[in-house]
């Protein structure tokens, strides 16, 4: 009996004075798994301004090939912008701009591919572009796409 109130105390004593010991699983604030999931823009977001911000693949083929399109973009400022990057969600959806700079009123092509093996069900991927201004996307363009077997 006393050997058993021994180990009793020895495991109170381990989560009483190492709570992080006691806990395996964190829990992450709604607002910050929205942020993520949903960046807010920078505040000069609408000196480009997108042909398009949402694309809708539609049903595709684990075995079709990939599906490319354009996204036309331009840039409405009265200065020259520079692109610094453009991030995809998923490594099956590769992104990037036909020139880095584009000059006040002109536009460019955000041109991207999506590779559907391996993605079988419904997905919406992003696209995120940063500018030299900020480090804030300046601009989304979330891709839908359902890939079937």
């Amino acid at each position: 009996m006393s050997r058993l109130f021994a180990i009793l105390s020895v495991v109170a004593a381990v989560f009483c004075f190492l709570p992080e010991a006691g806990a395996q699983i964190r829990i992450i604030p709604r607002e910050r798994l929205d942020s993520i999931a949903h960046p807010s823009l920078s505040r000069d977001s609408a000196l480009l301004v997108l042909s398009r911000t949402e694309i809708d693949l539609g049903e595709i083929s684990e075995d079709a090939p990939e599906a490319f399109f354009t996204v036309k973009v331009t840039n409405t400022s009265s200065r020259d912008i520079k692109i610094r990057q453009t991030i995809s969600s998923c490594s099956c959806l590769k992104a990037y701009f036909d020139r880095g700079m584009i000059g006040a009123g002109e536009e460019a092509s955000l041109k991207a591919s999506f590779n559907p093996r391996g993605h079988f069900g419904t997905h919406t991927y992003r696209i995120q572009v940063f500018t030299d201004d900020n480090s804030s996307p300046t601009s989304i363009v979330k891709i839908r796409v359902k890939v079937n077997e």
